[in-house]
């Protein structure tokens, strides 16, 4: 029988999550097991800033997935709720959450529903049923590209059996791919043969905003790196085409507001 074991990883920079007073509040109410690393070159939090069960480390070093990755070598949990400084916990739904992940808890990666904090969920095209994803098709692959990583709760226990982690290239503080660490991972998951399930449930509320809105050149060329992989040898090509929708759509849609 696998064990089960909730907690948190948060990675924040420059002591940022001290002025996210919520989220601060939630961590004192929480006896869980947490890791926060707070990445720095300047502000430091003091070792006695949260309860004895946060573990906190100031670390030097640069880039989220590298966060990401201290935070989940040191936790002791078998199912970890992926969160930033930014966001804040659904508390209500944590309960029915566990439950879920207990009865079913061997799955790679778990994906839940965001809500903005002005309101409206992330995604007005979530589904209503929970579901599997397993394999590597098509329809899967795309799907995995719209799952947020304010959305994931890591299966640690299994990801660890197969030595899968955040690919440290990728992701916000990296030189040359700011985006698309999620989608490598749920990829990375997914070939290993495991199993990824969608819980229809709001587990964290963020800020109507995110670094994948962003279409900059480094942002776009995260993007492009993240289709060569997961749809090699198309990948390229399927960038090319995703783009030209996109840039239509959006046309589209501007002119429809001028008129």
């Amino acid at each position: 029988m696998s064990r089960f074991q909730f907690g948190y990883i948060i990675a924040t920079v420059e002591s940022r999550i001290l002025k996210n007073d919520l989220l601060c509040r939630q961590i004192d109410a929480i006896n869980e097991p947490i890791v926060i690393v707070n990445q720095f070159t300047e502000k430091a939090i003091k070792a006695d800033q949260f309860k004895p069960n946060v573990t906190l480390v100031n670390s030097k070093t640069k880039g989220l997935s590298k966060s990401r990755n201290i935070a989940l070598n040191l936790i002791d949990a078998s199912h970890v709720m992926i969160c930033d400084d930014d966001i804040q916990l659904v508390e209500e739904n944590l309960e029915e959450l566990r439950g879920t992940l207990a009865q079913s808890p061997l799955h790679s990666v778990y994906f839940t529903q965001l809500q903005k904090s002005t309101g409206p969920l992330w995604r007005a095209t979530y589904e209503s049923d929970a579901f599997v994803l397993k394999g590597l098709s098509f329809k899967t692959k795309r799907r995995i590209q719209r799952i947020n990583s304010m959305e994931q709760i890591l299966g640690l226990d299994i990801l660890k059996q197969n030595r899968i982690q955040f690919n440290e290239k990728f992701g916000a503080g990296t030189p040359n791919y700011p985006l698309g660490e999620e989608t490598l991972l749920s990829f990375d998951a997914l070939r290993a043969g495991g199993t990824m399930q969608y819980i229809p449930l709001v587990s964290r509320i963020h800020p109507p905003f995110s670094s994948g809105m962003k279409t900059d050149w480094k942002s776009r060329r995260s993007t492009w790196a993240v289709y060569r992989r997961i749809f090699w040898p198309w990948g390229t090509l399927m960038f090319i085409a995703v783009s030209i929708k996109r840039s239509f759509l959006s046309n589209y849609s501007d002119h429809n507001r001028v008129l």
